[in-house]
C-alpha cells in the first residue's frame, strides 16, 4: 500500500492559512496554543505539570511522564511550584525520551552537560527540586543500550504514559525518531507506530540544526548517534504537549502537525493524529507563516 506523502499543493494551502485562524480551523487534527511571548508558554507548561502531579497525588495515583532534555525553561516553573507548595514527587516516574551517543554508539560523559542528556537533566531539572521532595533515583528511567527493551517493557507494565512532552524538528522529528531516508529500505506506517527503543544515526540536517542553535554552527560539537524511545511507548500517552518556539525554522512543520494525516514523512503527525489530547504550544512568530502573508515562493506559487 502506498504510504501517505504530503503534496506540494496541500502544503502550500496549509502555509497560506493566517495565524489567527489556526486555533479554530475546522480541519485541524490537534489543538494549538499561541502566545506572543515564549515565557508565557514555559509558565503554562510548568503549571500544567505541577497541577497534574498534585491531582494524581491527591488521588493516590502514580504520575508517569516522558520528558525531553531539549527544553528546560518550563522545568523552572514546575520546580518553583513543587518547592513552594510542597508537592511530593516520590510517586512521579520520569521516562527520558532520548540521549546522545558517540560515533561508536557509546554514552556521552554525563559530566559534560553540553552533549549528555543525563547531565542536562541533572542540572536543569532534578537539581531544581528540594531534596525532601525530589524524584527518587529509581524513578528516573533512561533508554539503555545494554537492555533496549527495558524501558518499553516497564511502560507497558505500568499501564502507559500520562503525558508526553517534547519538541518538534523541522522535518517533524520527535525524540530521535527521525524518518528513514534510505532508497533501499522502507518502514510502513504500521511498523513505525510499533517502533521500540533503539539506537539511531542522526540525520545530517539535524546535526546542522543543533549546531546552529546550540553551538554557534560548530557541527563537530554535535554527537552523530543517539538512542531513542520508540513510537510504541510514546503513543501510550493519554496527553501530549509539544513546545515549538524556534521561529521561521519551524513555521512549516507547525502547519504539517496541525493539518497532516499520519505519515512517516513527518513523525509528529503520528502523535497529532493518535494521542487523544495533543497540544502544540507556539509563540506567534513560530505559528505565523511568511507564505500566509502573500509571500508564495518559486515553484510553490501555483
Amino acid at each position: 500500500m502506498q504510504e501517505y506523502v504530503i503534496g506540494k499543493k496541500e502544503l502550500l494551502r496549509w502555509c497560506r492559512i493566517p495565524v489567527e485562524e489556526l486555533a479554530d480551523h475546522p480541519e485541524r487534527k490537534c489543538d494549538i496554543l499561541i502566545r506572543e511571548k515564549k515565557e508565557e508558554l514555559y509558565r503554562f507548561i510548568g503549571d500544567r505539570m505541577a497541577d497534574e502531579l498534585a491531582e494524581h497525588n491527591q488521588k493516590g495515583e502514580l504520575t508517569k511522564w516522558i520528558l525531553p532534555s531539549g527544553h528546560l525553561d518550563q522545568y523552572r516553573y514546575f520546580a518553583k511550584r513543587v518547592n513552594e507548595e510542597r508537592i511530593d514527587c516520590s510517586r512521579l516516574h520520569i521516562f527520558h525520551m532520548d540521549d546522545w551517543l558517540d560515533w561508536q554508539f557509546r554514552p556521552m560523559d554525563a559530566r559534560n552537560s553540553f552533549v549528555s542528556a543525563r547531565g542536562i537533566m541533572e542540572s536543569g531539572f532534578y537539581a531544581l527540586i528540594e531534596d525532601e521532595l525530589s524524584i527518587p533515583e529509581e524513578n528516573r528511567h533512561w533508554p539503555d543500550m545494554k537492555d533496549l527493551d527495558a524501558i518499553d517493557n516497564l511502560i507497558r507494565e505500568m499501564g502507559g504514559i500520562d503525558t508526553v512532552q517534547g519538541g518538534v524538528g523541522c522535518r517533524g522529528m520527535v525524540a530521535f525518531d527521525e524518518p528513514l531516508r534510505s532508497r533501499y529500505y522502507k518502514v510502513t506506517l504500521e511498523e513505525y507506530e510499533h517502533s521500540r527503543t533503539r539506537p539511531a544515526v542522526i540525520n545530517e540536517d539535524t546535526i546542522v540544526a543543533y549546531a546552529q542553535r546550540e553551538f554557534g554552527g560548530c557541527y563537530e560539537a554535535v554527537p552523530p548517534m543517539g538512542i531513542t524511545i520508540g513510537m510504541e511507548s510514546i503513543l501510550t500517552a493519554r496527553k501530549g504537549i509539544f513546545l515549538v518556539t524556534t521561529g521561521a525554522w519551524k513555521q512549516t512543520v507547525v502547519r504539517v502537525a496541525l493539518f497532516g494525516e499520519a505519515t512517516t514523512e513527518f513523525p509528529v503527525t503520528v502523535l497529532a493524529n493518535r494521542i487523544p489530547e495533543f497540544l502544540l504550544c507556539c509563540d506567534t512568530g513560530t505559528a505565523d507563516h511568511v507564505i500566509s502573508r502573500g509571500s508564495d515562493a518559486g515553484y510553490l506559487a501555483y
